[in-house]
């Protein structure tokens, strides 16, 4: 017998029917935890393996386990199942220092999603197939060879080409605004709290020489960009190439890590600064980074890769306003000049492409 007021020994955390909630959610994240090891360490560390093809997979596995193992659960919960499945994969990764906080947190959307998608599937088979021996014959050999096509599919377009565009109203003539661009003291304001998490962020520049053929040397948190200068005309335009940037963060792990797709997921290929003088005496001063994405979704990566240009060109857009307006910033904010965000184009042209056959000037 067992007394009044104490739970048995088979409590609700030791009964059977635990054990296959637990198998559907541990056994797609297994799998998914190996094949995202596998793909980090490919040619393409986030391209179609780990971002869609991994989470989609488990989540059809979670799926259809949900419906053999615990049929008498409800549909929510076999999803809720899926996207559990799919964080436990992502935590593991953390835990192991397969990958960061940071590259984890922005994949979490995509993935989970993929593997929600795939649980419908899942379930779907399953509701399908099961009552016919026939027909689960046909499904295990159908998906071996779906699993295989997967796998060794050629990735769509890995690259996508943009231009990002921050601007700024700078109440200061023409030629000092100019001098604030060459002469790019460091950078004191207090960065933003996601750069503060460890995102490059731009604290000061110099420039080696003067004219074409000089070297700027942008600095970030994480080190620096080298930028050769391509067009110097004073005070309106001053371009140049990027020909070696540093990482583009510091990862939140608990170990020392420095993932390698890090060094190839985003390249910045050329920047430029114009400036157009008003009618009123102040100046329009506008910065562009051409920029290359490699992970896929590029829609996706792309989005969040603008923004944090923005912000970037914001950080030096303003430490230019100060500089050249020389007065303090409660005043600057006082006056509600903030830059203003352009809407982001595809390139038309191949990154290949010398940038004097393509005139960033066409741009406007």
């Amino acid at each position: 017998m067992v007394a009044r007021g104490r739970a048995p020994i088979d409590s609700i955390w030791m009964r059977p029917r635990w054990l296959p909630v637990l198998l559907t959610l541990l056994l797609p994240a297994t799998l998914g935890f190996v094949m995202v090891l596998i793909g980090l360490r490919s040619r393409e560390p986030y391209g179609h393996l780990v971002v869609w093809v991994t989470p989609f997979l488990c989540g059809m596995g979670s799926g259809f386990a949900s419906v053999v193992l615990i049929p008498k659960r409800g549909f929510g919960f076999r999803l809720l199942l899926s996207a559990l499945s799919a964080c436990a994969t992502l935590t593991a990764l953390l835990l192991v220092g397969a990958d960061g906080a940071i590259c984890l947190a922005i994949l979490a959307p995509v993935a989970i999603g993929s593997a929600i998608f795939g649980a419908l599937f899942g379930i779907l088979i399953a509701e399908l197939v099961l009552p016919d021996a026939r027909r689960q014959a046909w499904l295990l050999v159908a998906s071996v060879g779906v699993v295989i096509a997967l796998m060794f599919a050629p990735p769509g377009r890995a690259t996508g080409h943009r231009t990002v565009r921050t601007e700024l109203i700078i109440d200061a003539p023409i030629e000092r605004v100019w001098d604030a661009v060459i002469a790019f003291s460091p950078i004191e304001a207090e960065p933003a709290w996601f750069f503060r998490l460890g995102i490059a962020y731009p604290t000061h520049a110099q420039i080696d020489g003067e004219g074409v053929g000089a070297v700027r040397t942008c600095h970030f948190s994480t080190g620096a960009f080298v930028e050769p200068i391509t067009v110097w005309d004073p005070p309106a335009e001053l371009s140049f190439d990027v020909v070696q940037q540093p990482r583009p963060m510091n990862e939140i792990s608990l170990w020392q890590i420095h993932p390698e797709h890090l060094d190839s997921a985003v390249r910045s290929r050329r920047g430029q600064f114009l400036l157009e003088p008003l009618s009123d005496g102040r100046t329009r001063l506008i910065g562009t980074t051409w920029i290359e994405i490699f992970p896929d979704p590029e829609f996706y990566f792309g989005a969040i890769t603008e923004y944090l240009v923005h912000r970037i060109h914001e950080r030096v857009l303003r430490h230019i306003q100060a500089s050249a307006e020389g007065e303090p910033r409660s005043a600057r904010a006082a006056r509600g000049q903030d830059p203003v965000v352009q809407e982001p184009r595809e390139l038309d042209l191949p990154v290949q492409d010398s940038p004097g056959d393509h005139s960033p000037r066409d741009e406007g």
